[in-house]
């Protein structure tokens, strides 16, 4: 792995997230939790921007729109995709989300 990627421990909820610095968080949350990681990411990541895979009912969990607008930042859903032909079949439609412009931190364009 390169040495400017790194994995941030092995129990994400024991783990705090805003002492580290990071240009870019990536997260793939499992789909039973999604909401829970969403959050947590949302409101404590220290980042320009957050890269979401998320069912696309994350649309109507009021919990997530809150902290988006509690970080002042904006989102747009980059795409919609579903996993029926993928090597591990779920029935899930995903989106894609790109939650940017914190509050407070510089902004890079990726």
């Amino acid at each position: 792995m390169p040495a400017n990627i790194f994995i941030v421990g092995t129990e994400f909820f024991e783990n705090s997230l805003i002492d580290k610095k990071v240009d870019v968080v990536f997260c793939n949350p499992p789909y039973s939790q999604y909401r829970e990681w969403a959050v947590k990411i949302i409101n404590e990541a220290n980042c320009n921007c957050i890269y979401l895979v998320l069912p696309e009912r994350w649309k109507n969990q009021p919990e997530i729109k809150a902290c988006i607008e509690g970080r002042k930042a904006s989102f747009k859903v980059l795409g919609n995709f579903d996993f029926l032909e993928a090597d591990r079949k779920a029935r899930a439609k995903a989106d894609v989300i790109k939650i940017f412009q914190f509050m407070g931190r510089k902004n890079v364009s990726y």
